[in-house]
């Protein structure tokens, strides 16, 4: 199929259950906090206000006991702050990252990220849609860099892309 298609990244505002499939089960030997998120509802914007997401309250409230667990757990939730709020490192909310003018895909063949994947099947020739993609349908947590590596796409970004179908 042919599209033409705007990618930008926007701003995440996960719900709890979204915290935990596209950020906690990326954190290596923390799934079985799963359970403590959902309790205590830790959305995006909970688990990056970091006055509130601090290691007394991952050692008190999630129930973290060793300590070096709930300093690499604070330090995950600074790092998915700076993606959001750093413009030296990161592309920020707003920024287009990618744009096409007949792109040609193949649906089905791994060739773009699943959420265009998705998206671009549940539309008919001649429709405009945009489509907003968690981090887990789009770059997922290692984002996307470009061959020299600058970052493109920060880890855990939300995309929204402005497609038409051809």
């Amino acid at each position: 199929v042919s599209i033409d298609y705007s990618g930008s990244i926007v701003a995440s505002d996960w719900t709890a259950e979204e915290v935990v499939t596209c950020w906690l089960h990326q954190q290596q030997g923390l799934h079985d906090l799963t359970d403590k998120f959902r309790e205590l509802q830790l959305d995006r914007n909970r688990l990056t206000d970091l006055e509130y997401f601090t290691e007394d309250f991952v050692r008190g409230q999630l129930g973290v006991e060793a300590k070096i667990a709930s300093k690499k757990l604070v330090m995950a939730a600074k790092r998915l702050v700076k993606t959001q709020t750093d413009a030296n490192e990161y592309p920020l909310p707003g920024t287009i990252f990618d744009s096409n003018h007949d792109y040609q895909i193949t649906l089905g063949k791994g060739k773009v990220i699943q959420g265009m994947q998705v998206g671009v099947a549940s539309m008919k020739k001649g429709e405009k849609a945009k489509i907003k993609i968690r981090s887990d349908f789009g770059y997922g947590g290692e984002g996307c860099r470009k061959n020299n590596g600058d970052i493109l796409v920060p880890p855990f970004a939300t995309l929204c892309f402005d497609i038409e179908l051809k």
